[in-house]
């Protein structure tokens, strides 16, 4: 990337809505309009989209500075951009715009546009597992499900928990003696939430009786065949090593990611990586741009 757009982006990160300080390139990748700068940040529920548009990747993870490095679609450059609300922070989902952040205060996260939507402190201090959710933030249904496992006196177990809108609390809805640590992926569908782990195991959540599945088999096909449960789902694809080029990382570095899920009539979603590491550590986060903008008394 030129120095001069560096400098213009290092410079103008300072004041909030990191986007307004794009240059025109960028603004140029983003489809930006009149209406997008002129847009007011207690606008209610709008939202910017880019249709067909691949996931930008999202480098983060120091517990002590702010600044990140995002790399643009098919672009061989970032952007380094200052996002105070990543320090210290994990993001474990990441679906329509939206990040759903991990902390001992977890919110939903916009990057983009900096909307952000508290939640209420998660039961355990550390986090291992996945979650997803079933909407965006704002709808009135939106539910998040996380399952983790704990150790607790020598005995591993897997947590499912459950947080509906305006909840106050996390519920813990069932537990299993299946150990379901590296997760790859959580995907919604039909009310429930399937998750499964690098091993190919899988246990489903079902919304409506608050349980868990035993756990099952996941076998990857591309036959249907009948009498056989699916998931409508396919995995993406993305260039993790292109990516490592362009960041200028070591080819044999693992940067961990949570799962993605794309937006669009295709059903896609971006594995997770699973990886252990320190608060401070790099990782990642695939996302797919879109402004969200939310009235400033936006509650969970």
């Amino acid at each position: 990337m030129a120095d001069k757009t560096q400098e213009a982006l290092t410079k103008k990160q300072n004041g909030g809505h990191w986007k307004r300080s794009l240059d025109k390139e960028a603004e140029n990748w983003k489809g930006v309009c009149k209406a997008w700068h002129s847009a007011s940040s207690t606008s209610s529920a709008m939202v910017e989209s880019l249709p067909n548009r691949d996931p930008c990747f999202l480098l983060y993870g120091s517990s002590v500075t702010p600044q990140c490095k995002l790399v643009l679609e098919s672009c061989n450059k970032y952007y380094t951009v200052t996002i105070p609300d990543l320090v210290g922070a994990t993001c474990i989902a990441s679906k329509q715009g939206w990040l759903l952040i991990f902390r001992r205060r977890s919110m939903f996260f916009c990057p983009f546009s900096g909307a952000k939507i508290n939640l209420p402190e998660f039961p355990h201090k550390v986090f291992h597992g996945g979650a997803s959710f079933s909407s965006t933030p704002t709808s009135p249904d939106c539910v998040v499900c996380a399952v983790c496992e704990t150790d607790e006196d020598g005995t591993k177990k897997t947590e499912c928990w459950e947080l509906r809108r305006n909840a106050t609390v996390w519920t813990m809805r069932d537990t299993t003696n299946r150990s379901m640590t590296h997760m790859t992926y959580c995907v919604y569908h039909e009310d429930s939430f399937s998750f499964c782990n690098n091993e190919d195991y899988g246990v489903t959540f079902y919304i409506k009786h608050g349980s868990l599945s035993r756990p099952f088999r996941v076998y990857h096909t591309t036959e249907l065949k009948p009498g056989v449960k699916y998931l409508p789902w396919k995995r993406h694809i993305v260039e993790m090593d292109r990516v490592k080029e362009v960041l200028g990382l070591a080819e044999e570095l693992t940067v961990p990611t949570c799962e993605t899920v794309l937006a669009g009539n295709d059903n896609r979603i971006i594995i997770n990586i699973p990886g252990e590491c320190e608060s401070d550590c790099l990782k990642g986060v695939w996302i797919q741009p879109r402004f969200h903008q939310i009235v400033a008394e936006q509650r969970w």
